[in-house]
């Protein structure tokens, strides 16, 4: 359907030509929705996940642990070293990585809330 647009918008001039393009981009693919923000995080679950040499993992998620549990006595963490690594961003990978590697972990752990990309 663009290509039909973009041919129909083609105008012949004076010795140029005007070529007008469809600024709309294509659909988007299906979009995740994230769950509402926690309340609280004294008694949750929170799952690291990295995405493997990148983003500096073992000197963040400690920092941000040591943050977290200042503010929150009863926070409990899973360690990214506990996850398979976020291997994106591909187009076949969901948010999370590889969904059949990494969703099923997130289940089993219980994890309430999941830090995700924290970008060292």
């Amino acid at each position: 359907m663009l290509q039909e647009q973009t041919a129909r918008s083609v105008s012949k001039g004076r010795g140029y030509r005007l070529e007008v393009l469809n600024p709309l981009s294509m659909e988007p693919n299906a979009t995740l929705s994230a769950k509402p923000r926690l309340n609280d995080l004294n008694g949750k679950t929170i799952c690291e996940v990295w995405n493997g040499a990148h983003w500096r993992a073992p000197e963040t998620f400690p920092y941000i642990r040591e943050l977290l549990k200042q503010r929150f006595s009863d926070i409990k963490f899973i360690p990214y070293t506990e996850f398979p690594p976020y291997s994106g961003p591909v187009r076949e990978l969901t948010l999370y990585g590889k969904s059949e590697e990494i969703t099923p972990v997130i289940k089993e752990r219980r994890c309430d809330a999941v830090i995700l990309g924290n970008g060292g």
